[in-house]
């Protein structure tokens, strides 16, 4: 089984690329899933993973490890995590335990200008990690950091400017990246 990662910042464009991709893929003969670890860990939690990031990453980095264990089904042929790693290593940046997250997949970095990231439909300034502009602006940065950082287990890298952007170009070159790795 292979796993690839879409990953990158709110409002990036991950969740509807990890689909397209997906479904193409499973035209194509494949048996693969889309699994949003994050998603995975609030539903566990019943509330949402981000503060446990700070208040207690050990046990953060503990849920999503059991989360992606779980998700590594043995009938799959390619898991396509939205969101992985890089999503993880940025809420550990710069602590002790950035150097003890061990767990790598080839990811696709997805990146958005902030005004398009604001104008999604599910953005609201109403969460921990967007109260602000600069906040917001934080998080888009150390998202640039990580993947500066860790970029050779970057295998692509795409920006999606506006809300109106055809992401079917960006799809197709995913696919053919994963298609070569599977030989």
């Amino acid at each position: 089984m292979l796993e690839f990662a879409i990953d990158g910042h709110d409002g990036a464009a991950k969740t509807p690329i990890a689909r397209r991709v997906s479904s193409r893929l499973q035209k194509l003969g494949y048996n693969v899933k889309v699994v949003e670890p994050f998603i995975e860990a609030n539903c566990h939690l019943h509330e949402n993973i981000y503060p446990y990031w700070k208040e207690n990453p050990k046990f953060a980095m503990e849920l999503m490890n059991s989360v992606l264990d779980k998700s590594v089904l043995s009938d799959l042929e390619i898991v396509i995590y939205d969101r992985h790693w890089l999503s993880v290593v940025v809420q550990l940046l710069g602590t002790v335990f950035e150097k003890q997250w061990e767990r790598f997949v080839p990811t696709f970095y997805m990146q958005a200008p902030i005004e398009k990231t604001i104008s999604c439909d599910r953005f609201s300034w109403n969460t921990p990690w967007t109260r602000s502009r600069k906040q917001l602006q934080h998080w888009i940065d150390s998202y640039n950091v990580v993947s500066k950082k860790y970029s050779k287990h970057i295998i692509g890298k795409y920006m999606v400017s506006t809300r109106e952007q055809h992401l079917e170009p960006i799809a197709q070159d995913m696919i053919q990246k994963i298609l070569c790795y599977l030989g």
